[in-house]
């Protein structure tokens, strides 16, 4: 399940991950080559303010995934990324995150298990 309470990763594991990141960035072109402008490149997902009761929620195996919206789970989503500091830890750009956490959702196919729900549901009890 996600959560700051686990134990932190090795050395090694970030600069595993760290080079799995790049990589991945690379294939993906998830860098930004051009000035990002809010109107343009940022996702038209509404920035939802989370509670301290729903954050708290979160982080819990009995988090019921099936009382959020799409686009509420792509603010819950971000909402983890920086929580665990990823997004400092590889330098990630918001907007590039908040582009890619969408790509992820559209691409998804609309079948009944291997869908954007479950992989919210996978990353949330990570």
């Amino acid at each position: 399940m996600y959560s700051m309470n686990s134990a932190p990763m090795s050395s090694c594991h970030v600069r595993a991950c760290s080079e799995r990141f790049k990589l991945l960035s690379a294939r993906t072109r998830l860098h930004v080559t051009t000035p990002v402008t809010a109107k343009r490149d940022v996702p038209l997902y509404p920035k939802y303010i989370l509670s301290g009761e729903t954050i708290q929620y979160l982080k819990q195996p009995t988090f019921d995934m099936w009382n959020w919206e799409p686009n509420e789970m792509l603010a819950l989503l971000e909402h983890m990324y920086v929580d665990l500091n990823l997004v400092i830890e590889f330098k990630m750009n918001l907007s590039v995150l908040k582009k890619w956490l969408r790509a992820v959702q559209a691409n998804y196919r609309n079948n009944p298990f291997h869908n954007f729900r479950h992989s919210f549901c996978v990353a949330q009890m990570m």
